[in-house]
């Protein structure tokens, strides 16, 4: 391609001399070409047009160059607004709700929190480090909570209806009936036990033994725990964080029981990590 001769800007061109002595002509308000690269010998190397603007009056063009810019910014580290965290738990940014970002171009590397896990309830403090691609890093230090763990336990005569889940105190606030009105009649319940650690836990359990008009017995997988239970030394298999055991509680109306006559049964359950603070759970079992 040879040099143009019948194009024409208006008003506004421009030229600009590159590094390699062709020259970038940008042709404003010529309607037929945008932009053209000339070389030294005078000839077009190539032309472009905006197709979508029909009457191509971009006024003026530029040649951009891929240049290399040093990242000179740090990372950033920024924690949540309150974290808090289970007992026990591994100190992550994700358990701590840090979020840690790159704006300098080379990309984040890396967002590592310091050393450390959840073992004293109470307020704590850790450091995060954020480091990009261009290893510049930053270090900030991060509040957090750590709650004391605690049993939770619930009672009820099947899973769908459990009463005390997610409260904790006394079992006159978490407490279920069984009316047995026949000698020999039983009832079964359902005990979930639950924790509150970030780790896993067992949970102790104790509970109210057999009286003259009521046999009571606890079953755990299929086993009779009744005796541990009633010494206070029986503690469940380790329960993930959010997980739970159920531990079944079974009453039955001896011959004698009268009318009136009542016992409750009362199951107290205790973590294992934490303060020692304890749940309760109770079954107000009547003869009718």
């Amino acid at each position: 391609m040879t040099e143009p001769t019948d194009h024409l800007a208006i008003f506004a061109g421009s030229s600009q001399r590159l590094a390699n002595g062709n020259t970038l002509v940008g042709w404003a308000a010529e309607r037929r070409v945008m932009a053209s690269e000339v070389g030294r010998d005078g000839e077009v190397l190539w032309s472009v047009r905006d197709a979508s603007n029909p009457t191509d009056r971009a006024f003026f063009s530029y040649r951009a160059a891929l240049g290399a810019v040093p990242d000179a910014t740090p990372p950033t580290v920024e924690p949540a607004a309150e974290a808090v965290v289970g007992l026990g738990a591994e100190l992550t940014v994700g358990v701590l709700g840090v979020r840690c970002a790159d704006r300098g171009g080379s990309g984040l590397v890396a967002c590592e929190v310091g050393d450390a896990v959840s073992d004293e309830p109470g307020e704590h403090r850790v450091a995060v480090t954020a480091t990009d691609g261009a290893g510049l890093t930053s270090t900030s230090t991060v509040a957090y909570r750590v709650r004391d763990s605690r049993a939770d336990a619930a009672v009820g005569p099947r899973a769908r209806d459990l009463r005390g889940e997610g409260t904790t105190g006394s079992w006159r606030r978490q407490k279920v009936r069984a009316d047995l009105r026949r000698t020999g009649q039983q009832q079964r319940l359902l005990v979930r036990l639950r924790h509150e650690a970030g780790v896993a836990d067992r949970v102790a359990v104790s509970g109210t033994g057999s009286a003259d008009g009521f046999k009571v017995r606890y079953r755990f997988r299929g086993e009779d725990v009744t005796g541990a239970v009633r010494r206070g030394t029986w503690r469940s298999p380790a329960i993930e964080p959010g997980g739970h055991a159920d531990l079944k509680v079974v009453v039955r109306r001896r011959g004698a029981a009268e009318v009136g006559d009542r016992l409750v049964v009362r199951v107290d359950a205790t973590a294992g990590l934490g303060s020692g603070a304890a749940d309760h759970v109770g079954v107000v079992v009547r003869a009718r």
